[in-house]
């Protein structure tokens, strides 16, 4: 179980808090915005396990496989909103599926039925089980929002962007983290109310709409597990 959080913060942190705009770019264009990419992933894995039995090991392992999913990818294009998103869960899938086949070779395996009871576990795995679902809500949800609302022939753009506006994030990011204290602490019916700006802030309201739904629907997710805890 520890190994498994440790990773998948680790993964968490590389892939989406500090993978920036520019890097995104930088890693379509050339080999070298890979590398550093890999460089990345390389540091937050080792620091994850460097006190762990053959960590070092374990992190230049996973850290091989990860390099090698995103050089695949560099070779391939995609064209439209939905093969966009096809890519990105693709992608996320065989990062995840890299973890679990790490550990398996090393004699590790996750404890899948631990997570059915958090209030179980040991504080330090809840504090980085919370981090994951707090990058999840903050980095990952905007990304899945922009996706699957521009399938849509009346959201999309006529040229495909995969980054998400700073500001839009940063006030999403107020918005899901209100609704989850709301959500733990007072009443989930009234968490609902703090997505109700959402749909007002956009020209397009049916998009907003949209992207409202979807943001509440993990947003509930992550906290009604939160709440378990």
């Amino acid at each position: 179980m520890e190994l498994f959080l440790r990773l998948l913060l680790a993964h968490m942190l590389g892939d989406f808090v500090f993978q920036s705009a520019g890097l995104v770019d930088l890693k379509r264009r050339s080999i070298k915005g890979l590398a550093v990419h890999a460089g990345v992933i390389l540091f937050w894995n080792l620091v994850s396990v460097w006190n762990y039995p053959r960590g070092w090991a374990i992190g230049l392992l996973l850290s091989a496989m990860h390099f090698t999913i995103d050089w695949a990818r560099y070779y391939w294009r995609y064209h439209s909103a939905l093969e966009e998103l096809a890519f990105f869960l693709g992608d996320q899938f065989l990062h995840f599926g890299t973890i679990m086949g790490t550990m398996a070779a090393f004699g590790v395996f996750i404890p899948w039925g631990e997570f059915k009871h958090p209030a179980d576990m040991a504080w330090p795995l809840k504090l980085i089980l919370a981090l994951i679902l707090l990058i999840f809500l903050i980095w990952v949800v905007p990304l899945l929002e922009k996706m699957v609302v521009e399938i849509s022939p009346y959201c999309s753009h006529p040229r495909r962007q995969t980054k998400v506006n700073p500001v839009q994030r940063f006030a999403g990011a107020i918005e899901r983290v209100l609704a989850l204290v709301i959500f733990v602490k007072v009443s989930p019916f009234i968490a609902i109310l703090a997505f109700i700006p959402r749909i007002f802030s956009d020209s397009k309201r049916r998009c907003a709409l949209y992207r409202a739904i979807l943001s509440l629907a993990f947003t509930l997710l992550v906290a009604y597990y939160l709440a378990k805890f």
